[in-house]
């Protein structure tokens, strides 16, 4: 059975050349524009999120939200290669990385 997800992930660029490049290929090649702005908390919540997971040795690159259980929202991470066992948190394990 093919349930339709419905998610959205949102990317941490972190900034640089390599953030750049990528901006302006969706920007050009995606028809993709900018410039709504919403007054809201979600940008320091999402800062601090990444502050805590950074401290304990992860590394996050994007989030995912799914919309029908918006409780739950899973990192995506890089790991720090000497990160302590004792830092881990609960970590879900998929036979398929890439299935959303």
């Amino acid at each position: 059975m093919n349930k339709k997800h419905n998610k959205f992930i949102l990317l941490h660029l972190g900034g640089g050349e390599e953030a750049e490049t990528f901006f302006a290929e969706e920007i050009n090649q995606k028809n993709m524009e900018r410039g709504v702005i919403i007054k809201t908390q979600l940008g320091q919540e999402i800062v601090n999120h990444f502050e805590i997971l950074k401290n304990r040795g992860y590394f996050p690159v994007a989030i995912i939200v799914d919309q029908d259980d918006i409780t739950n929202v899973e990192f995506c991470f890089k790991r720090h290669p000497n990160q302590p066992e004792l830092n881990k948190l609960i970590e879900k394990k998929y036979l398929n990385q890439t299935e959303l």
